[in-house]
């Protein structure tokens, strides 16, 4: 199931980039937490590395499902 998305686009006066194109990523929505996911929020919240990635996560029982995540044992 698709839901409708409206982007909006805040354009001073002088020149900018009026094109109609969306500037973020579009979810499925899917239920799960993926790559698409962790990328939308990196560039909601503008960290550093916007790759889809969530790094350096300790394995539990209530984070299994988070396939963005990246497991190790270095925390």
């Amino acid at each position: 199931t698709r839901l409708p998305h409206h982007f909006y686009r805040i354009v001073g006066s002088g020149s900018g980039n009026t094109d109609n194109k969306p500037q973020m990523v579009i979810l499925n929505v899917d239920g799960q937490f993926g790559n698409a996911t962790a990328k939308r929020l990196q560039e909601y919240f503008d960290t550093a590395g916007k790759d889809g990635v969530i790094s350096h996560q300790y394995k539990q029982t209530f984070n299994q499902n988070i396939y963005a995540a990246q497991f190790d044992s270095s925390l």
